[in-house]
């Protein structure tokens, strides 16, 4: 039993229908890029505006191994931070935000072991089922201590967007 070969138009047809599969397929997967990167983008802003304005607290005296009073008060009003510096080569947690607590896992994230990185950096952890987004900028202070500032915040309001966006997409 042989079968008919397909007619031209049948061909023609699954062509096209082919074409249009793969340009759907790319103009989705750049949306969801645009997005995403556009949501990180926001975060990441926030995140390093955060960095600069807490390095411009350890920079009012010549070294932060010992933090005065005033210091740590401006320190509390930023959340889910810590802050890091080199003892003896080895990173050593000096500060840590009260409010850090409500991150998950974040006393995990805070211990990670690249501490000590040369250029800052942002990174998405998941820990819990939850998306951290950590922002680590190195700092040196006048006493020549290095140092690491790290800012994290949940994405909460960027994943379920996201899940969503894909989603629909897909459908």
């Amino acid at each position: 039993m042989s079968t008919r070969p397909l007619s031209f138009r049948a061909r023609l047809a699954f062509a096209y229908s082919g074409i249009l599969v793969v340009v759907l397929a790319l103009f989705g997967a750049g949306l969801y890029l645009l997005v995403r990167d556009q949501m990180l983008r926001h975060h990441d802003g926030e995140l390093s505006e955060t960095a600069a304005a807490v390095g411009s607290v350890l920079a009012q005296h010549e070294d932060c191994a010992q933090l005065t009073t005033a210091q740590v008060q401006e320190l509390n009003r930023y959340s889910k931070l810590v802050l890091f510096h080199s003892a003896g080569g080895h990173p050593d947690v000096f500060y840590r935000s009260p409010d850090l607590a409500s991150v998950p896992g974040a006393r995990e994230l805070a211990a990670k072991p690249q501490l000590l990185e040369e250029k800052p950096g942002f990174r998405t952890f998941v820990e819990d089922g939850d998306h951290v987004r950590v922002y680590s900028v190195p700092y040196r202070s006048r006493a020549g201590r290095r140092g690491v500032i790290r800012v994290m915040e949940r994405m909460g309001d960027v994943e379920l967007p996201l899940r969503n966006l894909r989603l629909g997409l897909l459908l």
